[in-house]
């Protein structure tokens, strides 16, 4: 087969084709080691310190993590590469 299969984009190609700058990988990855990572530390020895807002806080460190794991995990799907993209490319 010497032509590509289709000459617009289609449901694999627009799912399993995307492409992720280097330099918003490299944002991405370091936005989700600080929210994902040290503010919930911060977090949790401020809540550690005062006694006054630990349910607060513990649910701020809680939900911090969330968004910091939620930003890996859909990076980390955005980088592969999925090998139905062999044969649209």
């Amino acid at each position: 087969m010497l032509e590509p299969p289709h000459t617009g984009a289609n449901y694999l190609t627009s799912e399993m084709g995307y492409v992720v700058a280097r330099r918003h990988a490299a944002k991405l990855r370091w936005i989700s080691a600080v929210i994902g990572a040290a503010v919930p530390a911060i977090l949790c020895l401020w809540a550690g310190i005062s006694i006054v807002g630990l349910p607060a806080l513990s649910w701020l460190a809680a939900i911090a993590h969330l968004l910091g794991a939620g930003i890996a995990r859909w990076l980390f799907f955005a980088e592969a590469r999925h090998t139905v993209m062999l044969y649209y490319q």
